[in-house]
């Protein structure tokens, strides 16, 4: 049973991840890589970024224990930025 809790913690962390999708036109994706990784490196936390590259959809999750108010907070903030990052770049934050 103990294998079916973690999936199941890994599983409200990538529902509850920051942010569900955003959509930045193709030729910034590659900035938007580095960015994304200065951000989890920044706030020191995981982000599994996917993407559909050829529609410039992106779904970067800020992977966080949900359990801990502090990490929440702090997955939150670096959230915020990724998405003002897309913004900033001449995305939108939902291309679905």
């Amino acid at each position: 049973m103990p294998i079916f809790r973690s999936l199941f913690v890994i599983w409200v962390a990538v529902v509850l991840a920051v942010p569900p999708a955003a959509a930045i036109d193709f030729n910034p994706l590659s900035a938007i890589k580095g960015a994304i990784e200065a951000v989890a490196e920044k706030h020191q936390m995981p982000v599994a970024t996917y993407l559909h590259a050829g529609d410039g959809n992106l779904h970067p999750n800020v992977l966080f224990d949900a359990t801990d108010p502090e990490e929440f907070e702090q997955a939150m903030q670096a959230g915020s930025e990724i998405l003002h990052l897309c913004l900033d770049l001449g995305g939108v934050l939902s291309g679905e």
